[in-house]
């Protein structure tokens, strides 16, 4: 049996779950993954890093209360928060906005799909503000990337700083 014959013999479902961990591989293995920002700069993922990706809108109020929270976490090292704008501002509307809000963690380049960080990340929000926890693991451990489901709602510092303690642990 050839490949092309087995690919073709799995469900749909199978065939997006085997394209998932590929690319969590492949993404895993790189060793020069970068990550476009809104202000022009780029971040890189390292391995052993936790980040926190968050999913906000200028018109979210528990948005706007969770922000400080998300600020003194990214202080934190070994973490790092990524800010995703869900309305898709883009250029100079993006950077005033943040700097209104007074985001001080990374934020996504507006034109990028969340895909750019996982392959599991979209711009679909069940609620915002949404969290997601994605841990990156050294080469060596021979773990792939992994996501944690959604958070809904503001979070805190303290209360991240737990799920976080809890996911690595997982």
């Amino acid at each position: 049996m050839t490949l092309s014959n087995r690919w073709v013999g799995l469900s749909k479902g199978k065939r997006l779950a085997l394209v998932v961990w590929v690319t969590a591989i492949l993404v895993a293995c790189s060793g020069d993954r970068h990550i476009e920002l809104a202000d022009g700069g780029e971040l890189r993922l390292d391995a052993q890093q936790v980040l926190v990706i968050n999913y906000w809108a200028k018109w979210c109020k528990p948005c706007l209360h969770e922000i400080p929270e998300l600020n003194r976490l990214n202080k934190n090292t070994g973490i790092t928060v990524i800010g995703i704008d869900f309305d898709k501002h883009q250029g100079q509307e993006l950077n005033s906005l943040i700097a209104q809000m007074k985001i001080e963690f990374p934020v996504l380049a507006g034109q990028h799909e969340p895909k750019h960080i996982h392959p599991e990340l979209t711009r679909k929000a069940q609620a915002l503000p949404m969290t997601y926890l994605m841990l990156v693991p050294s080469p060596e451990s021979g773990k792939g990337i992994r996501l944690s489901k959604a958070l809904l709602g503001p979070q805190t510092e303290d209360g991240l700083l737990g799920k976080i303690k809890q996911f690595q642990g997982q």
